[in-house]
């Protein structure tokens, strides 16, 4: 040991790579043999029954919850009752969105 740094490796041309290309293999797999069939074109207007769906769902489960609480209410004598204003708010609102979409598109 003489203490000068060991010497770095050269790397020639002639260097064997880590991993041979698998020859005879296509570059990307073919899944399937039948072409995919394009989809069909929509013009995207048209109201979103899903979400239009949904927001009734959701007031609706609002209303009825409300009314379900107040009725329990009266039947002990009064009391408190909740009023279910998210899902109310949200059916609403998912509602008048979805219909504003469909006149926008």
């Amino acid at each position: 040991m003489t203490g000068e740094p060991a010497p770095l490796a050269r790397v020639s041309d002639s260097a064997q790579p880590l991993s041979r290309p698998m020859f005879n293999s296509p570059a990307t797999p073919d899944y399937d043999e039948v072409p995919d069939e394009p989809a069909p074109e929509t013009s995207g207007a048209g109201v979103k029954s899903g979400v239009v769906l949904l927001g009734l769902l959701l007031c609706g489960g609002g209303i009825a919850g409300t009314m379900l609480g107040y009725q329990a209410a009266v039947q002990r004598g009064g009391g408190r009752y909740v009023i279910f204003t998210g899902p109310i708010v949200c059916g609403i609102s998912m509602i008048i969105r979805a219909c504003a979409a469909a006149g926008r598109g």
